[in-house]
């Protein structure tokens, strides 16, 4: 008869230590939240801060577009050199044929 007793008595240590463990983890939370709006912390999370969130987003995007600007520079860049050696080949026939039009 006394096994029943030992093993519910068992059973209700282990969900009190559960629920206490819980219970002190909510409370440093808690804690650490006061804490933050008493000292007047920013918050450097966007689920805690949603401007903070758009203005990440709007920076990772002007980023994006600054990546993409430069390499439209350099593709700039290459089609001026390919027009570069296209200009220098009709000149070279032009002079060619002025040659040979002599």
């Amino acid at each position: 008869m006394g096994r029943p007793i030992v093993a519910a008595i068992s059973s209700l240590n282990s969900s009190t230590l559960i629920a206490r463990s819980n219970m002190d983890q909510g409370s440093q939370r808690l804690h650490r939240a006061m804490e933050s709006l008493s000292t007047g912390l920013k918050s450097n999370l966007s689920r805690e801060d949603p401007a903070a969130f758009l203005r990440g987003s709007q920076m990772a995007a002007h980023v994006r577009w600054q990546i993409e600007a430069v390499q439209n520079i350099y593709n700039a860049g290459a089609m001026a050199g390919v027009a570069d050696t296209g200009i220098e080949q009709v000149s070279d026939a032009l002079l060619r044929i002025r040659e040979l039009a002599k």
